[in-house]
């Protein structure tokens, strides 16, 4: 799927009002949320991925680090202050999200991290 197309997903899905849906682009699945979380003792409006779903046969080419920069222009572009990402099983990534400037929120299993998207 081409970046415009990844992007016009996105888009939709921020315009439409929808509270959640499956966003699919090729050979990644990606559930998001619109919600509230707490950080930094204030809640803050985010975009919440719950799950991700990269083929086998692709994960670990960057096809979701790919994604997720689109994912976080498009929501710093409709006004939500936080990517959160909930359910962080794979190490590897877990380790590159660190990489791309995301947060672990403490204590917690499984991991959760986040990144401020406006200060």
């Amino acid at each position: 799927m081409t970046d415009t197309a990844i992007t016009n997903e996105i888009r939709d899905f921020l315009q439409s009002g929808k509270r959640n849906c499956w966003i699919e682009s090729g050979d990644l699945s990606v559930f998001v949320r619109r919600g509230f979380h707490l950080i930094d003792h204030e809640i803050k409006n985010c975009f919440d991925i719950a799950n991700i779903n990269v083929d086998a046969e692709k994960r670990g080419q960057g096809i979701f680090t790919k994604w997720l920069s689109i994912a976080e222009a498009e929501a710093a572009q409709s006004g939500l202050a936080i990517i959160y990402i909930e359910n962080l099983l794979n190490e590897r990534l877990q380790h590159s999200l660190c990489g791309l400037g995301y947060l672990e929120v403490t204590k917690t299993f499984p991991v959760i991290m986040y990144k401020k998207l406006r200060f």
